[in-house]
Parts: structure tokens; C-alpha cells; sequence
């Protein structure tokens, strides 16, 4: 089931059944951009979340994901 976010960027986030998540954005002028995660990949963002969250309100950590 896709999970679609709001208008900041018109964002699709669908799993694919073959191991991998597409990350589909559309920005104010309607180009679209698409991103393919691995499942590893995407489980790697999803714990890091509470850290990626800090970075994007507070700048850089200097320590690798």
C-alpha cells in the first residue's frame, strides 16, 4: 500500500515486491524525481530516524550514519 505525503513535495513511497522501495517526489513545478532504495537501505533510514530528524532541525553531525 503506498503511502502518500503532503504537498511540501507531493511524495509516493511504494514497495515494489522485488526487494525494493521507490521513493516517487514531485516538486512546485511538477518534475518528478525518483529514488530506489534497497529493503536494507530503507531499514538503515528508519532506525537512524530520531538522528536524521536532529540533523534536519539543528545541522550536521559530524559522526557517519
Amino acid at each position: 500500500m503506498p503511502i502518500f505525503l503532503s504537498k511540501e513535495f507531493e511524495t509516493e513511497v511504494v514497495g515494489h515486491g522485488d526487494g525494493f522501495i521507490s521513493i516517487n517526489q514531485k516538486n512546485e513545478a511538477g518534475d518528478e524525481i525518483v529514488i530506489w532504495l534497497s529493503i536494507h537501505q530503507f531499514e538503515t533510514i528508519f532506525n537512524f530516524e530520531k538522528r536524521i530528524i536532529k540533523e534536519a532541525l539543528h545541522g550536521e553531525n559530524d559522526e557517519p550514519l
